[in-house]
């Protein structure tokens, strides 16, 4: 079985402070072009603001088996997502927002988030749950999960928050975890099982009859410098 393990540099940051979120983009190299365009990504993620956070190794796994490096994984501040490039021999490109989340809570999180995207998941593996967000012809925007070992706790990013749009919101915040706090238009804003700040728009009209709201109700405004639509 194919095992990945984080490696990481010691002198900048240690695994104990994984940031929960992380973006990935998956960049075709099948030409010249594109090819080039992973190189000056590459380059681009070495230069300042941003720094090495960690790399993935493959353990019993063989080039041949793998042929595509495990990514190396960047961040700019410890209070923002972590990014990371990964390249791509066939099919479509993507852009993966990365969750990871802690071991005790895996079970939970996977049924949280496929009830608050309405949509079932993709790919679920024992420590690793895929879904596809939006479906282009060129690429694919993706939302995953990753479950960490039981002694690791993702850190939790306060200037960075999920927002999920949804149809019938309706049908959506009755079933959740969490009671919500009202926001501005139609807005609501809860948190998941880790503790990760989820803000849920409706995309259409509400029956406010059927939506829990905590006590006292409040419209409450929120400050992120990062906003993650999924």
């Amino acid at each position: 079985m194919m095992q990945i393990t984080p490696v990481l540099k010691p002198d900048i940051v240690s695994n104990s402070s994984l940031p929960a979120l992380c973006v990935m983009l998956f960049l075709r190299d099948d030409n010249i072009y594109r090819s080039e365009r992973i190189t000056l990504c590459k380059k681009y993620f070495e230069k300042p603001p941003w720094r090495f956070h960690h790399s993935e190794t493959y353990s019993d796994c063989s080039t041949k088996i793998c042929p595509c490096l495990p990514p190396d994984f960047y961040y700019t501040t410890e209070k923002r997502p972590l990014w990371a490039l990964r390249q791509v021999h066939y099919g479509k490109e993507h852009i993966r927002i990365l969750l990871f989340t802690k071991s005790q809570t895996w079970e939970h999180m996977i049924r949280f988030y496929k009830h608050i995207l309405t949509t079932d998941a993709e790919l679920i593996r024992n420590d690793f749950c895929l879904f596809t967000v939006h479906s282009d012809i060129h690429f694919d925007i993706q939302f995953a999960l990753k479950r960490l070992k039981d002694d690791k706790n993702p850190k939790i990013l306060s200037c960075t928050t999920l927002h999920v749009r949804i149809r019938d919101i309706g049908q959506v915040l009755p079933g959740l975890c969490k009671a919500c706090e009202p926001m501005a238009g139609n807005k609501w804003v809860t948190t998941d099982h880790d503790g990760n700040t989820v803000v849920l728009e409706s995309m259409g009209l509400v029956d406010m009859s059927s939506v829990p709201v905590s006590k006292p109700s409040l419209s409450t405004e929120m400050e992120c410098e990062d906003i993650f639509y999924v």
